[in-house]
């Protein structure tokens, strides 16, 4: 009797969301096969060299869970850029968590092959004030390809009403951060506080 073992190459993508000096980045990884594999975990930055690389070997079921630095064994995480992760396995059980002691917010990773087009179903502006329900809108673009990319982004009304358009170039295996009220500033009404109020579809 024969018996074959298929091993899928497995790439996953995660941004870094412009990381504050008080603020962690923590990333748990899961193998959710039923075998042992290797993963190899890669900072990269905005402008897309290989910042850090560090690997981890987890059994069948298996998780590993800590501070980016600890994975990366460096002394402090990145401050921006984004993670790739490589390996061999069948679904990408990945997890990054950017915050401080005040707030957090968890990110689930893009795996190959990636889209041509992604809409945001939630977009939300309220600048101004901090203490007037100040809200802004960021947006990662991750080109993990070889070569640099033009990006269009778009930005609609909730009634499909397209409100302004732009072109974000990302460099080859880069990554560009923006928020929404600084690219489409002039397309945003204002809020009645001398700053600027909006809510939408974005694509």
């Amino acid at each position: 009797m024969m018996t074959f073992v298929l091993a899928f190459l497995l790439q996953c993508f995660l941004p870094i969301f412009d990381v504050k000096s008080q603020e962690f980045l923590g990333l748990s990884l899961l193998n959710t096969d039923v075998q042992q594999r290797e993963f190899t975990v890669t900072s990269r930055s905005p402008e897309g060299t290989a910042v850090q690389t560090g690997r981890l070997t987890l059994p069948g079921g298996g998780q590993r869970a800590g501070l980016l630095r600890e994975i990366l064994d460096v002394s402090s995480s990145p401050a921006s850029g984004w993670v790739r992760i490589d390996g061999q396995g069948s679904s990408c059980g990945a997890y990054l968590l950017q915050g401080s002691d005040e707030s957090f917010a968890g990110f689930e990773p893009a795996s190959a092959p990636l889209a041509s087009e992604v809409l945001l179903p939630h977009v939300e502006v309220n600048t101004g004030f901090m203490e007037l329900n100040h809200i802004e809108t960021a947006v990662a673009v991750v080109n993990p390809n070889t070569a640099a990319a033009t990006v269009n982004v778009r930005l609609f009304t909730l009634s499909g009403v397209l409100r302004g358009t732009t072109m974000i170039h990302v460099p080859a295996q880069g990554s560009r951060v923006f928020h929404v009220d600084e690219v489409f500033g002039s397309a945003l009404p204002g809020n009645g506080v001398g700053a600027k109020r909006f809510k939408a579809i974005f694509g």
